[in-house]
């Protein structure tokens, strides 16, 4: 389950971040509540969904751990006018990188929200989703917040340094930190694995440590990973997660997205 989290549990060493631009009204971290699906056969309410959201000025992301463990997830950007919420999918379990757009009618208050999908069919039936959102205490910003795409995986085992091609993205966000990714593995059909992560991260000079809350990996819930962090300018960094196997370790590189990419 998702854990709430305690502010004065949290010691999170953070970059100062002066912008003079407005922040979005639904910017934010939250943990669902409540999902209701509604049509002409069924009624059903769900209280017990392990579901967290992040809504940064431009973009969202969400992960979900089903009953079966089983993991999905969906990373976008959106467009606000008034109670109207548009989410373009940029990638997702579901849909994979295919383009489509979700309308959400979105009634903030300030500690919780509600989104209502209606366009929605099951069966051939309209179908209305709602769900409703309390938020996680933000915990300040940092020069990292954003979200960015991996460009290139590598394991490094000696001398030897193999790639492996995967889709990964990583958002930070008011302290709070989420992975997502997709995975090639092999069975008789290739077939793809979906992960994540979201937890509290502190950034230090040349290293950054995440701690996992909520995870499809429980051996890393509530672990502290530190990672060495090396920033190439503004929009790339490479980060090191060393193995428990002398010789090997992890090498993932990353981009920043910028919203003009999606919005020209």
């Amino acid at each position: 389950m998702v854990k709430k989290v305690v502010l004065s549990s949290i010691t999170i060493l953070l970059l100062s971040c002066n912008s003079s631009k407005k922040e979005s009204a639904i910017s934010g971290i939250f943990r669902i509540e409540s999902k209701r699906i509604q049509n002409p056969l069924i009624d059903t309410f769900y209280s017990d969904q392990n579901q967290v959201k992040i809504y940064t000025d431009e973009f969202f992301a969400y992960t979900n751990l089903k009953e079966d463990s089983t993991a999905s997830f969906g990373i976008g950007f959106y467009e606000a006018n008034g109670d109207q919420l548009l989410e373009h999918n940029m990638y997702s379990t579901s849909a994979l990188d295919t383009p489509y757009i979700f309308k959400l009618k979105i009634e903030k208050t300030e500690q919780r929200y509600k989104q209502t999908i209606d366009q929605l069919k099951i069966n051939g039936l309209p179908t209305t989703l709602v769900e409703q959102y309390v938020s996680i205490p933000a915990v300040g910003t940092s020069f990292i917040d954003g979200i960015w795409k991996m460009s290139k995986y590598c394991q490094v085992i000696g001398k030897d340094s193999l790639f492996e091609n995967r889709v990964q993205y990583k958002i930070f966000h008011k302290g709070y930190f989420m992975f997502v990714q997709d995975m090639k593995i092999k069975t008789d059909t290739l077939k793809l694995r979906s992960g994540f992560g979201f937890g509290i991260f502190e950034l230090n000079d040349e290293e950054i440590t995440e701690t996992n809350l909520f995870s499809t990996y429980p051996s890393i819930i509530d672990k502290k990973i530190k990672l060495n962090i090396i920033f190439d300018g503004n929009d790339d960094y490479y980060q090191i997660m060393p193995s428990d196997v002398e010789g090997q370790k992890v090498v993932e590189f990353y981009t920043r997205i910028k919203s003009q990419s999606f919005k020209k």
